[in-house]
C-alpha cells in the first residue's frame, strides 16, 4: 500500500519549526522541525521516552512548546487546548480508548459536533441527524454498525474505527494516529490501513506514531526518527530497511538471536493440579531455576488467568502452587511476595505503577527491608537503590525524583522490573513484558530478563509476541479455550505457536 511520495511541489499542510518543550529540568523536546504533507502517511518513530508523546500533544493542542513555531497553511497558529487545535483541523486517535460506554455509538462520534435544530432557548440536538450523520461517517470507513446502540455492546476493533469517525467528523486536515493498531487482530488492521489509504486519497496528512515497523514500512513515505527529545534522523521509506529503521530507533545494532540454550537447575515454581477461574484445570507446570517459560494463546484462552492464579494475583479453586518448596497461599500477592515471586500485570498503569510516586519510590516497594533504617525510610538509602536500577535498566528519564506517571509506558515497564529485582525475587511472573514497546526498550526487557535467568530465577511470561516468545521462552505452553493443550520445547515455529493457539493439535498432515 505504499505510495509514492504525493507531495510534489504542494507546501507542508502542517509544519513546526525550531520547538522544544521541557518539564522542569528535563528536556522532553529540543529543536524539533517536522513537515506534515496533505494525501501523505509520515510515521514518528522512537523509543519510549524519546518525546513522541510530547510531539503529539503540541500538534494536538494538548501542550504548549516552551518554543519555536506551529505552521497550519502556511500561518503560524498557536492552540489553547484540544478544542482549538480540532477546530483548526487537527484530530487525533489516541493509544487508548477514549469512549463514553453507556452513551450510543452517534454519541460517541459526535460528541463534539452534534447537529441541532431550533432556535435560541428552543434549540436542541437533532438525533435523527445525528444517527444519519453517523451512518455516513461509519460507512465511508466500511463499517456497519447500528449507530444507535450502545457503545459498551460493540467490539474493541469497532471502538477503535468509533474514534477515527470521531476524529474526521469535523473535516479534519490532519489526523495523528497513536499506535492505531495496538489492540486489532491483523484482519482488522488491514481494515484501518484501508481507511487510511483513503482519507490520504482525501488530501488527509496523517502522523502515524507506532512501534509496528513493518506496518510503518507498508503504510508511510516518509520517516522521522526521535532521540532523546531530538530529531536523529529523516528518511524516505523507501529507502530504509526494517533493519535499518530499528538500529535507528535504538541507537544500536540490535541481537536478533534467539533463545539461548540455558542450563536448566532445580525447580523453583510448581503448578499441581491447579485449577480457577478463566481456565480449565487440572493444569501441572514447572518453572526451573534459569528457565524461561512462556505461556501465549488467543485472546481469553486461559493463559492469563492461569498467569494470575499462580502469581497469587487470582485464587484457585483447587491445586498446589509451591515456590522452592513453600506453598502459596491461593489468592494472596503477600504470600507470594514473601516466597519470593514478583508479578508484573499488563494493566501497569492501573494495577502496578504508583503513578503520584517517584521512581525512586516506586522501585523502593519492592525493597522496604533494604532502604529501612530503625523504622524510616532513609532517602540516601532509596537514592542509592534508585539510581543503580536506573542505570542498569536505562531507565530515561534518568531523575530518580520524577512522578512515575510521567515516564513512557516501556520507562514504567522498567521500573516495575527494577522494583521486583530488587526485592530479590527468585520467581517473575510477567504479563505482556515488552507490549507496546519500542525495539529498544524490547532489546532492554529481553536483555535483563535472560540476565535474571541466568542468575538461577525463574520467569513465567505470558505473550502474544511470537517474537519475543521464540527468542527468550526454554519451553512454551499454549492455551486453548481454557486449558492448556500442549508444552513445547525451544525451537517451535510461530506457525506451531498459531496452529496450537486456534486448536490444531495434529501435525500440518493431519490438520490439512
Amino acid at each position: 500500500m505504499q505510495a509514492a511520495d504525493p507531495r510534489g511541489d504542494r507546501p507542508p499542510t502542517l509544519q513546526l519549526r525550531g520547538v522544544e518543550k521541557s518539564y522542569e529540568a528535563v528536556r522532553a523536546l529540543a529543536s524539533v522541525d517536522l513537515d506534515l504533507h496533505g494525501g501523505e502517511v509520515h510515521a514518528l518513530l522512537g523509543q519510549n521516552g524519546a518525546g513522541k508523546s510530547t510531539l503529539v500533544k503540541i500538534v494536538t493542542g494538548a501542550a504548549a512548546p516552551g518554543t519555536g513555531r506551529i505552521v497550519l497553511d502556511g500561518r503560524p497558529v498557536a492552540f489553547a487546548s484540544p478544542a482549538d487545535a480540532r477546530a483548526a483541523g487537527i484530530a487525533v486517535v489516541h493509544q487508548d480508548s477514549h469512549v463514553f460506554a453507556d452513551l450510543s455509538v452517534a454519541d460517541n462520534v459526535l460528541v463534539a459536533q452534534a447537529p441541532a435544530i431550533g432556535w435560541g432557548p428552543f434549540r436542541r440536538r437533532d438525533r435523527r441527524g445525528a444517527v444519519a450523520r453517523t451512518a455516513e461517517l461509519l460507512a465511508g470507513l466500511g463499517v456497519r454498525l447500528d449507530p444507535r446502540v450502545p457503545l459498551r455492546t460493540v467490539s474493541p476493533a469497532e471502538r477503535k474505527f468509533i474514534e477515527v469517525a470521531r476524529a474526521i467528523a469535523g473535516d479534519a486536515r490532519v489526523l495523528v494516529l497513536d499506535e492505531p493498531t495496538a489492540a486489532l487482530e491483523p484482519g482488522e488492521a488491514e481494515r484501518l490501513f484501508g481507511v487510511l489509504d483513503r482519507l490520504c486519497g482525501a488530501g488527509v496528512a496523517v502522523l502515524f506514531v507506532s512501534h509496528r515497523l513493518a506496518e510503518v514500512k507498508r503504510l508511510s513515505s516518509r520517516v522521522t526518527v526521535l532521540r532523546d527529545g531530538a530529531v536523529i534522523a529523516r528518511e524516505h521509506t523507501r529507502d530504509v530497511t526494517l533493519h535499518d529503521l530499528s538500529d535507528l530507533i535504538a541507537g544500536r545494532r540490535l541481537d536478533a538471536s534467539g533463545a539461548p540454550g540455558r542450563a536448566v537447575g532445580e525447580r523453583r515454581l510448581a503448578a499441581a493440579g491447579v485449577d480457577g477461574a478463566g481456565f480449565s484445570g487440572p493444569v501441572d507446570l514447572d518453572v526451573g531455576g534459569g528457565e524461561i517459560v512462556a505461556l501465549t494463546g488467543l485472546a481469553g484462552s486461559g493463559a492469563t488467568a492461569f498467569a494470575r492464579c499462580v502469581s497469587g494475583a487470582a485464587g484457585r479453586r483447587a491445586g498446589r502452587v509451591t515456590v522452592d518448596g513453600v506453598a502459596l497461599r491461593p489468592g494472596s500477592r503477600p504470600s507470594a511476595v514473601g516466597a519470593g515471586v514478583g508479578f508484573v500485570p499488563e494493566d501497569r498503569k492501573h494495577e502496578a505503577i504508583v503513578p503520584e510516586l517517584s521512581i525512586e519510590r516506586n522501585i523502593a516497594l519492592g525493597a522496604l527491608r533494604d532502604v529501612t533504617r530503625r523504622g524510616t525510610v532513609s532517602r540516601r538509602a532509596m537514592r542509592r537503590l534508585a539510581e543503580r536500577y536506573i542505570e542498569l535498566l536505562a531507565i530515561r528519564p534518568p531523575v530518580p525524583t520524577m512522578p512515575a506517571g510521567k515516564l513512557s509506558g516501556g520507562n514504567q515497564q522498567k521500573v516495575l522490573l527494577a522494583r521486583w529485582l530488587a526485592s530479590g525475587s527468585t520467581v517473575l511472573v510477567m504479563e505482556e513484558p515488552t507490549h507496546g514497546l519500542d525495539v529498544g526498550a524490547k532489546a532492554d526487557i529481553h536483555e535483563q530478563l535472560r540476565d535474571f535467568a541466568a542468575a538461577g530465577g525463574g520467569i513465567l511470561m505470558v505473550s502474544s509476541e511470537h517474537a519475543d516468545i521464540l527468542g527468550l521462552a526454554d519451553r512454551v505452553g499454549v492455551f486453548h479455550d481454557g486449558r492448556l493443550v500442549r508444552v513445547v520445547p525451544a525451537g517451535a515455529t510461530e506457525s506451531d505457536l498459531l496452529r496450537l493457539s486456534a486448536g490444531i493439535l495434529g501435525d500440518r498432515r493431519e490438520a490439512g
